[in-house]
């Protein structure tokens, strides 16, 4: 895929996070994309804080969206499929 990538704005950014899975949005606390981990153990340690700190199960009570975590929009200039 090649074509210009944007970043997306909060509104659309916050609508996507709003709409994820809980434990996808806790998994999101857990695991700073792009990071380098020293193993799997950190990541565990991340996720049972993020559990603790927000609720392993869904309550009704939202996660908030980490300030690190967005996404691009890349309008799609050429594409190949093999």
């Amino acid at each position: 895929v090649e074509g210009a990538a944007t970043l997306l704005d909060d509104a659309t950014v916050e609508a996507y996070w709003s709409a994820r899975p809980r434990g996808s949005q806790l998994g999101a606390w857990a695991s700073t994309q792009s990071s380098v981990i020293d193993g799997r153990t950190t990541i565990e340690d991340r996720l049972s804080e993020a559990e603790a700190r927000y609720g392993a199960d869904d309550d009704g009570t939202p996660v908030p969206r980490p300030p690190y975590w967005g996404g691009y929009r890349v309008s799609i200039d050429r594409m190949e499929f093999w």
